[in-house]
């Protein structure tokens, strides 16, 4: 964890709790109308948590509550059993380090960052591991979409003309596509050609190289992108046989990332 960051642990099982999200929702209700209409002695009160701890603890459990009914639904079209298992993520501010020849030199304002973890069981009822592979690969790609939504969801003002911008793997995916970037599935028997064909940052090809090496499959674009306050690149690597894997964007990060605070005003 970065010195200075501010982040929501979310932990939850098969289902998020319902009693968490009315607690949260009275109490983010309550600091509203305080901001709205309190007095100077009730605005002084407000502490971090109640003006910016609810609303990431907000995000990481709607998180979650979105991952496990759209993936459920899923699983009910596919026809294909899907478990969610314990899992855990955060959500919150996070600075970016500056760094000198890999030394760590201080800390600079950034976004917001959130990096969860989704673990599910996945098997097709009449046994075929195409389709269990197939639904994991969906369930993965909508993982890394609401890591950008979420953020988006919860920064957006519905008075402003304004809108925060995400980025997470799919959001790069979707951009790249709209740009015209040529979208490559990579794996040992086509990286000859394919990888002279990419043009990220040294990290990412680091990391890609790496996973290609292991055995693993990685689908990524060809240049980086840009959005407010961000540029980098996503890519996703999954293993060939059972579709697991990990959604990343450039910079190290699992996750996706939001300037959330621009936009929003905090």
């Amino acid at each position: 964890m970065i010195a200075g960051s501010y982040l929501a642990l979310g932990v939850v099982g098969s289902n998020p709790s319902q009693k968490t999200f009315s607690a949260l929702q009275a109490n983010l209700t309550q600091t509203k109308q305080i901001l709205e209409t309190g007095t100077d002695a009730q605005k002084a009160a407000l502490t971090r948590e109640r003006l910016i701890g609810d609303m990431v603890e907000v995000g990481v459990q709607g998180y979650y509550a979105q991952f496990i009914s759209q993936s459920k639904a899923m699983s009910f079209q596919a026809k294909t059993s899907h478990l969610p298992l314990p899992m855990a993520g955060t959500f919150g501010y996070e600075p970016s380090q500056r760094t000198l020849l890999g030394i760590n030199r201080g800390i600079e304002t950034c976004g917001f960052y959130m990096n969860v973890r989704t673990v599910q069981a996945v098997k097709d009822r009449n046994g075929d591991s195409s389709k269990a592979k197939q639904l994991m690969l969906q369930v993965g790609m909508l993982s890394s979409a609401l890591e950008n939504i979420v953020p988006e969801q919860i920064f957006t003002d519905p008075n402003s003309a304004t809108k925060p911008e995400g980025f997470s793997t799919a959001k790069a995916l979707g951009l790249a596509i709209a740009q015209g970037q040529r979208i490559y599935t990579i794996s040992q028997k086509n990286q000859a050609t394919a990888l002279p064909a990419l043009h990220l940052d040294s990290l990412a090809m680091s990391e890609i190289r790496d996973a290609l090496a292991s055995g693993k499959e990685v689908t990524t674009h060809t240049d980086q992108l840009t959005v407010p306050g961000y540029k980098g690149s996503g890519y996703a690597i999954t293993d060939p046989v059972t579709g697991e894997g990990v959604y990343k964007i450039s910079g190290g990060k699992n996750g996706g990332f939001d300037e959330g605070g621009t936009d929003s005003g905090l």
